[in-house]
């Protein structure tokens, strides 16, 4: 289920436009399956983790692109180190 997350994650990134249709499922119980309550908190886990992580890179590649834009327009050329 993650890697489908990431994805969508990534897409939204490059400015997909993710739209979501209703879908149902059920779930067979089983003793090589994940109980319903642990896999939908692992999902839910992944999403959470995932979309920080999207948006801490986000964060630096912004940073990142203020520092470059600075140095190439003379900004930072009086900089020191303390």
């Amino acid at each position: 289920m993650s890697v489908s997350i990431e994805t969508i994650e990534k897409a939204r990134g490059k400015g997909a436009i993710i739209k979501e249709v209703p879908i149902s499922c059920s779930h067979v119980p089983s003793p090589l399956n994940f109980g319903v309550i642990r896999h939908g908190l692992g999902v839910a886990l992944a999403v959470v983790r995932i979309r920080l992580k999207s948006r801490l890179l986000a964060k630096i590649r912004n940073e990142a692109d203020k520092m470059v834009s600075g140095y190439e327009s003379g900004e930072l050329a009086t900089f020191r180190r303390k």
